[in-house]
């Protein structure tokens, strides 16, 4: 991480820190700040490449990150309220380095609840903003969301979650300026101080970028733009339309009122659609990856 923190290509990032710090601030004057949010997690991910076929689609990768976030709630009126989130990560990958990232944004969402009884559901409507700087230059660009989402207390041990969004990643090669809409479901169960499991789905319908083998070479007469020699790994890389279907689990074990681990498996599988030439037409294809997680947490 320090290598990160030390590369003169990041110093344009203190803009962005110092507009987050400076709207922390601000906002900390005129609202009810919540506890800051620490977090630092250990990741594997066995296709780090996104590849399809070939001698790379398994290769695997780890990634050590710390993520720094500070809520931040503002009253509105009696039934609405906005919540605001400041956040700050570094990335740092041990194989592929130039994956290694450093990040900083900013969330808000206005929330409505017509009551304050026991299973009212909560509605919201959220956008985010996040710059996102690689050491790939590929990659360093913007990632805005928006949509709206429902909160829901099912018992007093199970809570629903749900949303639905849209997303733009706007890199600086044209690979990596994707756009999708999807749709994601989160269900909390509560083991009464032993912890909380949790399992979730996402669904994703639109552009992303992939690794593949030399098989794909005539994306240059037919797609040139939509092509690059990846600066990260040793194959290339293509903007390719198709949908993602995404299945989280995890368990998180407190350790105090401010501490926890948190344990937790994402597993996405993607199905993507190509010319492969003018004779054959459309080909469909699809690629699997795994991430595993372990992440210490602390509030203060």
């Amino acid at each position: 991480m320090t290598e990160i923190l030390n590369t003169r290509r990041y110093r344009k990032f203190s803009i962005a820190l110092a507009f987050v710090t400076g709207l922390s601030l601000s906002l900390s004057a005129y609202s009810a700040a919540s506890d800051t949010q620490v977090s630092l997690s250990v990741l594997f991910d066995d296709n780090i490449t996104r590849a399809h076929s070939g001698d790379k689609k398994f290769q695997s990768d780890q990634a050590i990150s710390l993520t720094i976030n500070q809520p931040f709630v503002l009253p509105v009126s009696k039934h609405v309220r906005i919540n605001m989130t400041g956040s700050f990560g570094v990335e740092q990958y041990v194989d592929l380095n130039k994956l290694s990232n450093i990040s900083g944004g900013v969330q808000a969402e206005v929330q409505y609840r017509s009551s304050a009884e026991f299973g009212t559901p909560i509605f919201g409507l959220f956008a985010k903003y996040s710059l996102v700087e690689y050491d790939s230059d590929q990659r360093d660009g913007t990632n805005t969301s928006y949509g709206f989402s429902v909160r829901k207390t099912l018992t007093d041990r199970i809570n629903f979650y749900g949303a639905a969004f849209h997303r733009e990643r706007d890199g600086q090669h044209t690979v990596f300026k994707n756009q999708y809409d999807g749709g994601l479901l989160n269900i909390d169960y509560d083991l009464r101080g032993a912890g909380t499991i949790y399992l979730g789905g996402e669904y994703r319908d639109g552009s992303m970028a992939i690794g593949a083998t030399p098989e794909w070479d005539w994306y240059n007469t037919f797609a040139p733009n939509d092509i690059t020699k990846d600066d990260v790994i040793s194959i290339w890389s293509y903007r390719v339309n198709g949908t993602t279907q995404i299945f989280k689990a995890g368990y998180n074990l407190p350790f105090s009122e401010s501490s926890a681990i948190d344990f937790s498996w994402r597993s996405a599988e993607s199905s993507v659609s190509y010319w492969t030439d003018l004779v054959s037409g459309i080909t469909e294809d699809s690629y699997t990856a795994n991430q595993y997680s372990v992440a210490y947490m602390l509030r203060f």
